[in-house]
């Protein structure tokens, strides 16, 4: 994990190794495989952290964890030091494979159709159309759907849904922080998104 983003840390280590990357620079990042590592980097620049080396009073990266895969060596030039490469790996989204929601929130959805109802945990960041696919998985129409909700952005107008919004950009905000303020269950009302069936005749 990397300042809110996923990484294949395998696979980057594994390519960066068949391009003459030595394999003692590979330590760091394989013990830390699987956990956060944002506190090594600048949430800022997005760079590693710096700082003043002690012997050369220069300004360099901040590895007390160790030298990892493109950190030059810090004191003096080494003839193995391979610098062929456009990107250092945590600048190169090749290797990001996702990103960390900020925060989850909790909606149902209700069939008008069937009148059945079921709930969802969301990433606040996605929008109705994201949203869709994952309610895909319990119907295989949930295309052929139009989606409506209670808006207050629009004076609490029941209408329908910007596909390509979030939630809150649909006038539907996450309040569970207000909730649990007021000493209430974060859960103590959860938005409805009303799903109508448009009959387009598409294949189940």
């Amino acid at each position: 994990m990397l300042l809110g983003s996923t990484e294949a840390t395998k696979k980057r280590i594994s390519e960066l190794k068949g391009g003459g990357v030595r394999a003692s620079s590979d330590e760091p990042l394989l013990e830390k495989a699987g956990e956060d590592i944002s506190h090594w980097f600048d949430p800022t620049t997005g760079d590693v952290k710096t700082h003043i080396h002690p012997v050369t009073k220069l300004p360099t990266f901040y590895t007390p964890q160790g030298r990892f895969i493109h950190i030059p060596p810090p004191d003096r030039p080494q003839p193995d030091w391979d610098c062929n490469y456009e990107l250092p790996w945590w600048k190169d989204e090749r290797y990001v494979i996702g990103k960390l929601s900020q925060k989850t929130r909790l909606i149902r959805t209700k069939n008008v159709l069937t009148g059945l109802e079921a709930p969802l945990e969301v990433p606040s960041e996605e929008t109705i159309r994201e949203i869709l696919d994952r309610y895909a998985s319990r119907n295989s129409h949930a295309g052929s759907y139009t989606w409506k909700g209670i808006s207050t952005a629009h004076d609490r107008i029941f209408m329908d849904m910007n596909m390509d919004k979030t939630l809150a950009e649909n006038g539907i905000p996450d309040e569970s922080s207000l909730f649990t303020s007021l000493g209430l269950a974060p859960d103590y009302h959860i938005p409805v998104l009303h799903l109508y069936f448009n009959d387009d005749l598409t294949p189940s």
